[in-house]
């Protein structure tokens, strides 16, 4: 079986009613020339049956006048037979030229012709007879047109006899052409019917059935039900069927890979309903909280987060349909146990299926954790930093003479023992100071300050060290205020210039730049030292917590490696940024700006 594309088909559905009504058309028209041409036969027989008939009895008015003059030697009969003459001379012409287009003439028209011919030529001489006595010869004339009269007589009725015959032969003919084309016209409009019908039958069996199975996959597909079977042929619906069928495997082995994925996952994965009932979970559960996924299906979730937990879930899921975007938030949940367990959810709202897709984490110990660091913090703040500050007073005052005078070894001991304790309880500040502002806990006091004033009190806490190593400090900037935690900013300047000294050689300069941004935006800072630089490896991890820039030709520098990851707490707490980039031949940049108006909400 031939396999034609949609539009072959089609086109061969309204070509072959065409070709079709084109041979009916054809048939009917040829059996309609065929009819026109019987009648138009017809005619001239009849018109030439009344030529004959016309020329017959003017032929015998003609011989009787004769006959009547020769009796009676009047000689108005001899001009009526002269005017049936001329009559019939008129006549004969008209017959001759009917006869002439005639094809396939029969012999007895050429001999009626023949002796009309002879009776014209004779019928010349009538007029003559009247002007003379009438004698012998004029009835050798009369007589032999008498005798001409009787053989016309006898060749008419022989013509005649064959134009009726053939007369007959033209009416069957018709009547035979009008049946020929009425049966053309009746099968014409039976195959008429039976095209619209077939055509119909097509339409529904065939084009209307396949495209009812295309669109009802192509629903299945959308909604991801089973397809129909496939339409099969060669056609574009039954190439794009195939494609649905196909595309429908395709989406099916991705479900099965990523139901797969999702069951072998080890976070729980589920999905709510409307109401917070749970229509979905993998079997993740049963594996963190201790359930079979048909325990739970069907159940609210509620029942099973705990009970000062449920109202903050209730209002995060009630919030969460107002909005596409994802929440996070946590809560404790009821294992099969009874105890509960600490989880992080991730929920997705799906406006379509009005579904909640959620992903639960475990994070019990996680929290654990954290409640330990924050114990730890605290016992860090109350039993280390309280004693250690005490103990620091204690040798400043020792260190005074406040409790007797001290030799020069107990003078460089008790300085040694002071810069220890310092060193503590700085490094401890700095532990708590990073925990806080990681925890959300940092509070600025914004006010309007000189630049130059934050400027160079930052230099003059860290000029005594760089005098140890005769490093100049230059000090670049322009008049102008900013609105900023002085104190902060400071301190971030500060932790800057004594990193720099740190590193920098002796004898060197650092610079210190404050200037406006272009636009005015922006109070922009920098420190550039002659230092090493920071090797290429740890350019993006220096402001990481417990991270250390030294080089590997100096050692790692002494410190706690919190500095830089305050300075970045407190630049960006201010809404601003902080980066570092290496000099050319040598030494490197440290840059910060924030807003000179402040950080906008």
């Amino acid at each position: 079986m031939l396999k034609l594309k949609l539009t072959h088909q089609i086109l061969l559905a309204i070509m072959l009613p065409l070709l079709i009504e084109a041979v009916f058309l054809a048939t009917a028209l040829k059996n309609l020339s065929e009819l026109q041409a019987t009648i138009e036969q017809q005619n001239k027989a009849s018109k030439i049956l009344t030529l004959v008939t016309l020329v017959f009895q003017e032929t015998n008015l003609a011989g009787g006048s004769l006959m009547l003059f020769k009796m009676s030697h009047d000689k108005r009969h001899v001009e009526a037979a002269q005017s049936v003459a001329n009559d019939l001379m008129a006549h004969s012409r008209q017959l001759q030229e009917e006869v002439l287009q005639m094809p396939n003439r029969p012999p007895t028209i050429d001999r009626f012709l023949s002796i009309i011919q002879e009776i014209n030529d004779t019928s010349m001489n009538i007029a003559g007879i009247a002007a003379e006595s009438f004698e012998v010869n004029e009835q050798r004339f009369v007589s032999k047109f008498m005798n001409m009269n009787k053989r016309i007589e006898i060749a008419g009725k022989e013509l005649l006899d064959d134009q009726q015959n053939r007369q007959e032969a033209l009416r069957k003919a018709q009547a035979e052409s009008r049946t020929r084309l009425q049966q053309t016209i009746s099968i014409m409009a039976a195959a008429n019917v039976l095209l619209a019908v077939g055509f119909a039958a097509w339409m529904t069996l065939g084009f209307s059935r396949k495209w009812n199975v295309l669109m009802s996959n192509t629903i299945n597909l959308g909604i991801g039900k089973e397809l129909l079977k496939p339409i099969g042929g060669g056609d574009e619906l039954g190439r794009l069927d195939s494609a649905f069928h196909t595309i429908a495997q395709e989406l099916e082995l991705a479900r099965q890979k990523e139901r797969a994925l999702v069951d072998r996952t080890v976070q729980v994965i589920c999905s709510l309903d409307q109401s917070g009932k749970i229509s979905q979970i993998n079997p993740a559960v049963t594996r963190r909280i201790g359930y079979e996924p048909e325990q739970i299906l069907g159940i609210n979730l509620v029942s099973l987060i705990h009970p000062d937990d449920r109202e903050l879930v209730h209002e995060q899921l009630s919030t969460h349909r107002l909005s596409s975007e994802e929440v996070v938030f946590e809560c404790r949940l009821r294992d099969a146990n009874g105890h509960y367990k600490s989880t992080e959810w991730t929920t997705s709202w799906s406006l379509k299926d009005k579904t909640y897709f959620c992903v639960v984490l475990d994070i019990t110990e996680k929290v654990a954790a954290e409640n330990l660091k924050k114990d730890m913090l605290a016992m860090i703040s109350h039993d280390l930093r309280t004693p250690l500050s005490s103990l620091k007073l204690i040798l400043e005052c020792a260190g005074q003479g406040v409790y007797g005078t001290l030799s020069d070894r107990g003078i460089s001991t008790m300085k040694n023992a002071q810069q220890s304790s310092d060193y503590l309880i700085n490094m401890i500040n700095d532990l708590l100071d990073v925990e806080n502002f990681e925890a959300g806990g940092l509070t600025l006091d914004i006010e309007s300050h000189p630049v130059s004033s934050i400027i160079h009190i930052a230099r003059d806490m860290v000029e005594p060290n760089a005098e140890k190593k005769q490093i100049k400090l230059d000090v670049q900037l322009q008049s102008f205020d900013v609105r900023a935690d002085g104190e902060r900013i400071n301190r971030t300047l500060v932790n800057l210039l004594g990193n720099a000294v740190k590193f920098a050689p002796d004898k060197s300069t650092i610079t210190l730049a404050a200037n406006p941004s272009q636009d005015g935006k922006w109070a922009e800072f920098s420190i550039r030292d002659e230092g090493p630089g920071i090797p290429p490896e740890k350019i993006e991890l220096v402001f990481e917590k417990y991270r250390q820039v030294g080089t590997r030709s100096e050692g790692e520098k002494k410190g706690s490696g919190l500095g830089l990851a305050i300075c970045k707490a407190l630049v960006e707490a201010h809404g601003g940024n902080i980066g570092v980039r290496n000099l050319e031949p040598k030494g490197c940049e440290f840059w910060l700006k924030i807003p000179i108006n402040g950080k906008t909400s």
